[in-house]
């Protein structure tokens, strides 16, 4: 059975994820959390859709929602990844064209989050009011560029 990923196996957000040499996070590594804590997968899918809710309510709260969204990425990243391969990943990222004058922290979060959004987006194909909430965040983060820019969006092979 082919994963929700599987046409993204080359793209630039899921190498700096998920290559050895990199951050090197397990293929499936959300369904690995899941099978070794639930409670750690519920925990992101629920951020992510209480973060949804919120955005659907207040333009004016956006700001929250974001750094609520930024904090669960940055997050997984930290508790999944140690510092030696974060900062391998990192001048990864500063030393790739277009991501020079990008903070790489930033680009790499974004990554995260990118993962997470559309991992939920597959978690919750089947639960319609769930699934729009996500698409909804996919949506917002797609106009803001991802915190990144258009170039670095396409750079990174993120759908939008």
């Amino acid at each position: 059975m082919s994963k929700w990923y599987d046409s993204d196996r080359r793209a630039l957000w899921f190498l700096i994820l998920f290559a050895e040499d990199r951050l090197g996070w397990k293929e499936d590594f959300l369904e690995a959390v899941r099978v070794k804590n639930k409670l750690y997968k519920d925990f992101i899918n629920e951020s992510l859709l209480s973060a949804a809710r919120s955005m659907r309510l207040s333009i004016t709260g956006e700001l929250g929602v974001i750094s609520q969204l930024l904090h669960v990425a940055s997050s997984v990243v930290l508790l999944e990844s140690d510092r030696g391969r974060v900062d391998v990943t990192l001048s990864f990222i500063r030393e790739t064209d277009p991501f020079q004058e990008i903070d790489p922290s930033v680009v790499l979060t974004s990554v995260a989050l990118y993962y997470l959004i559309c991992s939920a987006e597959h978690d919750f194909k089947t639960d319609a009011a769930n699934l729009e909430l996500i698409r909804h965040i996919h949506s917002r983060l797609n106009q803001m560029n991802w915190f990144i820019g258009v170039d670095a969006m396409k750079k990174l092979g993120f759908r939008f």
